[in-house]
């Protein structure tokens, strides 16, 4: 074995533990790698920085501009599906079920890769089931497969080696009720500390049946973290309070710390339940956003104020955002007695229907900074006394497209590559920004994924896709001020470290940056994209616009109201791999902001 085999070997032996990479770095600078020994130390070192540490803005740029150059150097060879690094290493990949078998010998032979996400698995899970790499798996991701069917989740926990298994997404896979079984009764239900539920019909057949029987479960007593977030279910596959009463009033969850119910129907009941329930003493993180909170004008938040009053409950992020709940200036004098008592609470209430005089107490109160709503209306600033003139972005309302040339303001070659069709979005006062993407998208993709279906993986980073008119100063999905004018579109992906893990529900973006500093329609690598993008802001991070999943766009641009108050324009366009022409959906997210930015 070589030195370099050995100090690998070490880094193998203890996953957990930073030494063993710091010293094979320093190995590698002793050995004319010295990229690769920084790479190392700068991604242990953002693992290892508060999330509000000014060092972090210049190590991620490094990061950044090291995995562009390095990528394909440095990961796993002869490897389909995106592979993501943490801490210096491979520890992360994401793709199909038939790639995972194909290359299953050299994904988990002397690796660290951990954390797994398997697309189009249906078919393929009972030879996944047999790969024995998966006994290193810790985080495994079987969002959107429809395993529920015939019992496949049920074979895939009981006949797979998931000794290391924590974590477990079985999101939008069609589980009803019945269905539950498959998990609970599995051999590693009782390893799980976090679970992902979102987007099944847990409502089916009858109201919360899903919930009701989840509360009597026994063989989930590990779990920390549950998310079972509606992600656009139909109404009749909504929770209720009834549900949400039955696990707060369970005793089978121990130490259940995070739970998501955002985008359900639970209502103030389902509020009270929660609080009421055993779950109020153990919770830290809570999401009830678009909940139907307030609808019948009842001051829902009052008894969390009382429960602050009377009791120390560990909770300390409560999230009651979105279009569906209503927060009268009362109930925001309740939610600011609850945040007020606790100085690490945090109250997000984006997009949630605030009145001038809510906002203004938001802003009046010792403890605004640790309350988020969306940018208030010039009434509240007057109302809270702060005379200042502030133009901020309103949620557009409008939608038309119409025949608009592409502005001067953009070169004549960019100008050249977009549609003379324009996507205008507007609110009672006007245009708040207009839309041109490009004629054909390029994409990067095999003639087996083209089959399947393209999507945002397949738009290579620093490719343009289009060009945005703000007609008025726009708040970007990090909460970023970028002043009115025109803007190109880039994909860029969230790079995958731990300083930007949890800020936003999808790693896919289009970077602004202002028309006179980007005047080519080729592609740009990462550090000229970000440094080209942080022009429009004028600070160190770049101007952001997220994508969110695009199922339901069609050829006409529509918006669509998405979980944790975002609002998204779906439009379809053309696209083309290698003279191959098909189309790629976008969603554009054009009002909402992060929640933990």
């Amino acid at each position: 074995m070589t030195e370099r085999d050995s100090l690998y070997a070490a880094v193998l032996a203890n996953p957990a533990d930073d030494l063993p990479r710091l010293v094979f770095a320093d190995w590698c600078d002793d050995h004319g790698d010295p990229e690769r020994a920084e790479f190392i130390r700068v991604q242990v070192a953002l693992a290892r920085l508060p999330a509000d540490a000014t060092r972090r803005v210049a190590l991620f740029d490094r990061d950044a501009a090291l995995l562009v150059s390095n990528r394909d150097r440095w990961k796993l060879p002869g490897i389909r599906g995106a592979q993501g690094f943490v801490r210096g290493f491979v520890e992360r990949w994401d793709g199909t079920g038939e790639w995972l078998l194909a290359a299953a010998g050299r994904l988990f032979d002397r690796t660290l890769v951990r954390s797994v996400r398997v697309r189009n698995a249906d078919i393929h899970l009972p030879a996944v089931a047999r790969l024995p790499g998966l006994a290193q798996v810790v985080d495994l991701n079987l969002y959107g497969n429809s395993v529920a069917l015939h019992g496949r989740l049920g074979r895939l926990l009981r006949d797979a080696r998931l000794t290391a298994l924590r974590s477990l997404d079985i999101g939008h896979n069609r589980l009803v009720a019945d269905d539950l079984p498959q998990l609970t009764g599995s051999p590693v239900a009782r390893q799980l500390t976090a679970l992902g539920l979102s987007g099944n019909p847990l409502g089916y057949p009858t109201a919360d049946d899903g919930m009701v029987a989840l509360a009597g479960v026994r063989t989930l007593p590990n779990l920390r973290t549950l998310a079972l977030r509606n992600n656009e279910q139909p109404d009749v596959d909504s929770l209720h309070a009834h549900g949400v009463e039955q696990l707060a009033r369970s005793v089978h969850f121990p130490h259940l710390e995070r739970l998501d119910l955002a985008g359900h129907r639970v209502g103030a009941a389902g509020l009270r339940a929660v609080l009421a329930g055993r779950l109020s003493e153990r919770l830290i993180d809570l999401d009830l956003s678009n909940n139907d909170l307030g609808i019948g004008g009842e001051r829902w938040a009052a008894d969390l104020a009382d429960l602050a009053g009377r009791r120390r409950p560990l909770l300390r992020r409560l999230a009651l955002g979105g279009r569906r709940n209503r927060v009268s200036r009362q109930t925001v004098a309740d939610l600011l007695a609850w945040v007020g008592r606790g100085e690490t609470r945090t109250l997000d209430l984006t997009r949630a229907v605030l009145t001038p005089a809510g906002h203004a107490a938001v802003l009046r109160a010792p403890a605004a900074g640790r309350v988020h709503t969306d940018p208030p209306p010039l009434e509240a600033v007057m109302l809270a006394g702060l005379y200042l003139t502030l133009a901020l972005a309103a949620p557009p309302d409008r939608l038309t497209a119409t025949e608009k040339d592409p502005p001067a303001d953009l070169s004549a070659d960019v100008r050249a590559t977009l549609d003379h069709k324009a996507v205008v979005l507007g609110d009672a006062d006007g245009d708040v920004l207009n839309v041109w993407l490009c004629t054909t998208l390029p994409l990067e993709a095999s003639a087996e994924v083209l089959a399947d279906g393209v999507g945002y993986r397949e738009i290579p980073p620093g490719t343009l896709v289009g060009a945005v008119r703000l007609h008025r100063p726009f708040t970007d999905f990090r909460k970023q001020r970028i002043a009115a004018g025109v803007y190109t579109l880039r994909f860029a992906v969230q790079p995958e470290v731990g300083d930007h893990a949890g800020t936003s529900p999808h790693p896919e973006f289009l970077l602004l940056s202002p028309a006179s500093a980007d005047d080519s329609p080729a592609r740009v690598d990462q550090p000229a994209l970000l440094a080209l993008s942080r022009k429009a802001t004028g600070a160190d991070h770049p101007a952001v616009m997220l994508l969110a999943p695009a199922g339901g766009a069609g050829e006409t641009p529509k918006v669509v109201e998405k979980g944790g108050g975002l609002r998204v324009l779906l439009v379809k366009r053309p696209a083309e791999a290698d003279g191959v022409k098909t189309t790629l959906s976008l969603g554009l997210v054009v009002s909402g902001v992060s929640p933990t930015r």
